[in-house]
């Protein structure tokens, strides 16, 4: 398996990339979110990859964060979903947004990624979503750090004191995720506490 993937990038097109690296050129797909993160032409770029592996081919899925290649190997777990759609779904929302949607049996949101109907969606969220629910709910740090979902510094200092206060992950990161940004920008970490506290007690 290829962890990742660090060199000069030498093209970019629609859909994929190449990355030179001891002087072999890997062409990469890449979510079409990723365009405008990626840096120019000849700087050097690391890249984590998933490698698929058929008879007639190996082709190479790349992500630039850990937590992209989990949701993409994860949605890979459900019959009828291949790569094709799980890069989709990363090219329309954030890791964030799926396992929302997921997690909260939003069909509708899961239908709007190319690829994916109704009956499609719907074994998605059967199929995954207690194995997200795990993931998410697991509350070591180690664990925690691989699920990165990209939450502001003041987000996930809130959920640690949540935490201490006893509640599970799962309800800390519903409660501060519940809270307006706008709010939150301007107000310091204990005023986020006492929303998220608030928040808590209608969910």
């Amino acid at each position: 398996m290829i962890n990742y993937i660090r060199g000069k990038l030498v093209y970019i097109g629609e859909d994929n990339i190449v990355v030179e690296c001891n002087n072999i050129g890997y062409q990469i797909y890449i979510p079409n979110s990723l365009l405008e993160h990626i840096p120019s032409t000849e700087k050097e770029i690391k890249i984590f990859t998933y490698l698929e592996h058929k008879e007639d081919a190996l082709t190479l899925y790349g992500f630039l964060s850990k937590n992209q290649v989990e949701v993409f190997k994860t949605l890979l777990f459900v019959s009828g979903v291949g790569p094709k759609i799980a890069l989709s779904a990363l090219s329309l929302y954030t890791p964030e947004d799926i396992y929302e949607a997921i997690l909260n049996e939003d069909v509708s949101a899961l239908c709007k990624i190319p690829g994916v109907g109704k009956k499609t969606a719907k074994r998605i969220v059967l199929e995954i979503k207690d194995k997200i629910n795990k993931i998410i709910t697991d509350t070591s740090e180690e664990r925690i750090k691989v699920i990165d979902i990209h939450l502001s510094e003041i987000d996930k200092n809130a959920i640690k004191a949540l935490q201490a206060l006893g509640y599970n992950y799962k309800e800390a990161v519903a409660a501060v995720r519940s809270i307006d940004k706008e709010l939150k920008k301007k107000h310091d970490l204990n005023v986020v506490i006492k929303y998220a506290l608030r928040n808590l007690d209608n969910l």
